[in-house]
C-alpha cells in the first residue's frame, strides 16, 4: 500500500477513539509495540530510552510497551544490552518512564520474557549459564545444547515472572505483557518446534499453554487487577504443522480467553525460523499480519483487546485496520522508530513531513551484530538527548551554502541546513534527485528506496531549498556563486577493476579490461537503456558486495531467460542480506528462477569465454565455461573529481557522503544531519 500524502483528518476516526483496556485506558488507538533497541549497558532502561520514550508520547502515541526485559535471572543474553525486569533495581527505570508516559496521558507496559534455549550462554561476561529449555533440541540460531526445565526451573521462572510484575508495579506502569511469541521460552512452551515434552507442560494445547496460564495467576495472585496483563502471541509458525498453525493458535486465543486473566492480546507471527515474517523486510506487503488479528479478535470477542502490528506504516492503514473489527489497537513499531511523530503529524494535517519506515532493515542488521538500534532515515532517533530540538540560527549568522550533488547526502544535508535558517541551493548534473537511491529502487521488490527517495525529496522542498537540475558544477561555477559553505556530495560508482579482498597482491583481474566485463551499476542502467541482449546468454555475477543489488538482478536476468550464476567467495550468497530478513525472499527467488549460487569461490581471469576460479578451502580450479558477461559487484569507489578540482583551484570545500567513501545509507545521513546541524 502506498501512502497518499496529506489526507485530511476527517478520513481518521475510529482510531481517535478512547478505549478501556483492563484497568488502563487507552486515548487513542495507535500505540508502540516492543522493539528491542539495545540501549542498556548496565541491564535497566537508561538515559538513551528516556529521551526516546518522551519524544514518542510528545509526538502522540498512546501508549509505549517497553523491549523484552528478562523475567528471571537466567533470561539475560539473548542480547548483550537487553533489560532485566526481575532486579528490583529496574524499579527506578519504571518510575521514570511512569513520569513521562503520564505526564503526556499515555500509557506503558513492561514486556517480560524469558529467552530459554534462543540464547547465549556466555554472552554476559560475569553470568555464564547453562541454557534453560523446554526439550533438549538447541536454538537454530544459536545451537548451545539446553538443560531441560523441570519442576524446580519451571517454579523459579514462575516465580521471576511475578517478581517482574511486582516491579512493575512499584515503578507506577501500568501492565506488563508476557512474550509468548517468537520462539522464546513461552512460546517454545507453546509450539511442538520445541515442545516435545510428556509431562503436564507437554502433548495438548492445553498442556503446552499451562505456563503461560500458571504465570498469569500468580501474577493476578501477587498485584491483582489494577494492572493491565497482555499476551504475545506467534499466530503461524510458518513451518507449517510441526510449528504453531493458525488454527492451533485459535486454539491458544480460546484457552487463554477463557482464563479470563488477559485484558489483551499482541498478535504476531513468526519464530526464529522465520523472522522474516516477524519483522518483514521492504518485499513484503503492509498489513499481513492483520488478518491473524482478525481471527484473533473473532475468538476474543469483548472480553479482551486485540493488538494487530506487522508492516502497518501509516494511520489510514491503521484506521482501515480498527474501523474494520480486525483489531481494537493498532501497533506501529519501525514506524514510529523512523518518525516519533508520527501521529501528531498525521493528526495535525501534516504527513508531508513524516519520515517514513522504508523496510530496509537495517535496524534489524544491527542486532544480528550486537549494536544499538538505529533508524536508516532518521538519525535523530536514539539521539534525541542531543538532537531532537533542531537550533535556528539568526538571521544575522545564516550562511549562503552551496550543495553540489542531489543524492541522499546533499539532500539530508541541504534539507535540515534550510531548516535551521541556512539560505541553500542543492545542485544536481541529473535530471532527477536520488542519486545512488534511484538505482536501487529501480530494482523488483525495492519500492522501499522510492519511499526514501520520496522522503528525502519532500524535505528538500519542505525547507525551501533552491534547487537546480540538470546543471554541470566545476570550479569556475562554485567561484561565481560565492558561497560561504561548499559541499561536495559526488556519491560513488562501482568499481570495473576487478580487484577482490580475497587476493591481495593482484591489481586487476585479468580480462578486466574486455568489453563483456562491467560493474554492475553500469551494467543495470545499460540494461534499462537498451534491453537485456547485450549481456548475452550466459552471466556471471561477481558479489563481494553481500548486498540485494546483484541478487535483484540476478532475478532480472533470470526472468529475462539468461543463465546466470552469482559467485561469491563469503560463506554464502547473499551473507549481508540475512540480517535483513530479505534472505529468505531473494534466494528462493533466485533458485526458483535457476540462478546457480556459488560460495566461498575465488576469481581468477576471464578471457574466452571463460572464467577462472578457485575453491577457497582446497584451490581446486574451476573454470566456468561460455560466458558471455561477467558484472562486477565487488566494491564502490568515491568520485573525487570536482573535490580534486577545487582543491587545485584553492577553494575551501567539504567532502560528504559517498563521494568521501562509500558507505551503508544509515552512515552518510547521518555524517550529513551532523554537518548540517554543526553549521
Amino acid at each position: 500500500m502506498t501512502t497518499t500524502l496529506n489526507r485530511s483528518d476527517t478520513d481518521l476516526s475510529a482510531i481517535w477513539q478512547p478505549l478501556q483496556i483492563g484497568p488502563m485506558q487507552l486515548k487513542h488507538r495507535v500505540i508502540v509495540p516492543a522493539r528491542i533497541l539495545n540501549w542498556a549497558p548496565d541491564s535497566v532502561l537508561s538515559e538513551r530510552h528516556f529521551n526516546h520514550y518522551e519524544h514518542l508520547v510528545d509526538g502522540g502515541a498512546a501508549m509505549i510497551i517497553t523491549e523484552q526485559h528478562a523475567a528471571y535471572p537466567t533470561a539475560k543474553g539473548s542480547f548483550h544490552n537487553g533489560c532485566t525486569a526481575w532486579e528490583e533495581r529496574a524499579i527506578p527505570g519504571f518510575e521514570r518512564m511512569a513520569e513521562i508516559v503520564h505526564a503526556r496521558d499515555a500509557r506503558g507496559v513492561v514486556q517480560l520474557y524469558g529467552t530459554g534455549v534462543h540464547d547465549k550462554g556466555t554472552m554476559m561476561f560475569d553470568e555464564w549459564k547453562p541454557l534453560w529449555g523446554v526439550s533438549e533440541l538447541p536454538s537454530i540460531a544459536h545451537t548451545e545444547t539446553p538443560v531441560v526445565m523441570g519442576k524446580t526451573e519451571i517454579g523459579e521462572i514462575i516465580a521471576g515472572y511475578v517478581k517482574s510484575a511486582a516491579n512493575v508495579r512499584a515503578g507506577g506502569l501500568d501492565g506488563v505483557e508476557l512474550h509468548g511469541a517468537h520462539g522464546y521460552l513461552l512460546g517454545q512452551f507453546l509450539s511442538r518446534v520445541y515442545n516435545n515434552r510428556t509431562d503436564e507442560y507437554g502433548g495438548s494445547a492445553k498442556n503446552r499453554a499451562r505456563l503461560i496460564v500458571q504465570i498469569g495467576e500468580e501474577i493476578r495472585s501477587r498485584v491483582g487487577t489494577d494492572l493491565a496483563m497482555g499476551v504475545r502471541l506467534s499466530y503461524d509458525e510458518f513451518v507449517g504443522p510441526a510449528g504453531i498453525t493458525p488454527d492451533e493458535a485459535d486454539e491458544h486465543v480460546s484457552l487463554l480467553v477463557g482464563t479470563g486473566l488477559f485484558d489483551y492480546f499482541s498478535i504476531s507471527a513468526g519464530n526464529y525460523y522465520t523472522l522474516d515474517r516477524t519483522v518483514s523486510p521492504m518485499e513484503e506487503k503492509d498489513g499481513h499480519l492483520v488478518p491473524f488479528a482478525r481471527r484473533a479478535k473473532e475468538i476474543v470477542g469483548e472480553r479482551a483487546a486485540v493488538f494487530a502490528v506487522g508492516r502497518i506504516r501509516d494511520l489510514h492503514l491503521a484506521e482501515e485496520v480498527v474501523k474494520s473489527g480486525s483489531a481494537d489497537v493498532v501497533a506501529i513499531g519501525r514506524g514510529q522508530l523512523a518518525d516519533p511523530d508520527l501521529v501528531n503529524k498525521t493528526r495535525e494535517g501534516r504527513e508531508h513531513e513524516i519520515i517514513r519506515c522504508t523496510g530496509a532493515n537495517e535496524c534489524v542488521a544491527r542486532l544480528w551484530d550486537g549494536l544499538e538500534v538505529m533508524c536508516m532515515m532518521n538519525p535523530v532517533t536514539g539521539r534525541e538527548g542531543k538532537w531532537r530540538d533542531l537550533p535556528m540560527v539568526e538571521r544575522v549568522d545564516s550562511k549562503r551554502v552551496l550543495v553540489v550533488g542531489g543524492g541522499p547526502s546533499g539532500m539530508k544535508l541541504a534539507a535540515v541546513a534550510a531548516s535551521r535558517g541556512h539560505s541553500v541551493t542543492l545542485v544536481e548534473r541529473g535530471a532527477v534527485l536520488g542519486g545512488h537511491l534511484n538505482l536501487l529502487a529501480s530494482m523488483p521488490d525495492q519500492d522501499g528506496f522510492n519511499v526514501a527517495i520520496d522522503d528525502l525529496v519532500r524535505a528538500v522542498d519542505n525547507a525551501d531549498v533552491e534547487v537546480r537540475l540538470d546543471t554541470n558544477v566545476d570550479a569556475a561555477f562554485v567561484r561565481e556563486f560565492d558561497a560561504d559553505e561548499v559541499f561536495v556530495a559526488e556519491g560513488a560508482r562501482y568499481a570495473d577493476s576487478g580487484v577482490s579482498l580475497w587476493t591481495p597482491g593482484v591489481d586487476s583481474l585479468p580480462g578486466a579490461d574486455t568489453p563483456a566485463v562491467s560493474a554492475i551499476d553500469e551494467a543495470i542502467k545499460r540494461s534499462q537503456r537498451e534491453g537485456f541482449d547485450w549481456l548475452g546468454a550466459r552471466v556471471v555475477i561477481v558479489d563481494e558486495s553481500s548486498t540485494t543489488l546483484p541478487l535483484a538482478f540476478a532475478e532480472q536476468l533470470a526472468a529475462a531467460g539468461i543463465k546466470v550464476s552469482v559467485i561469491t567467495p563469503q560463506l554464502m550468497v547473499g551473507n549481508d542480506v540475512f540480517k535483513r530478513g530479505e534472505f529468505t525472499w531473494r534466494l528462493p527467488a533466485l533458485a526458483g528462477g535457476g540462478v546457480e549460487m556459488i560460495a566461498q569461490r575465488v576469481v581468477h581471469g576471464f578471457a574466452d569465454g571463460n572464467l577462472v576460479t578457485s575453491d577457497m578451502w582446497s584451490r581446486q580450479e574451476h573454470i566456468l565455461e561460455g560466458v558471455t558477461a561477467v558484472v562486477l559487484s565487488i566494491y564502490r569507489t568515491g568520485n573525487t573529481a570536482l573535490f580534486d578540482e577545487l582543491a587545485d583551484a584553492g577553494i575551501a570545500a567539504h567532502r560528504i557522503g559517498d563521494g568521501l567513501a562509500p558507505r551503508k545509507l544509515q552512515a552518510i545521513i547521518y555524517e550529513s544531519e551532523k554537518a548540517a546541524r554543526d553549521l
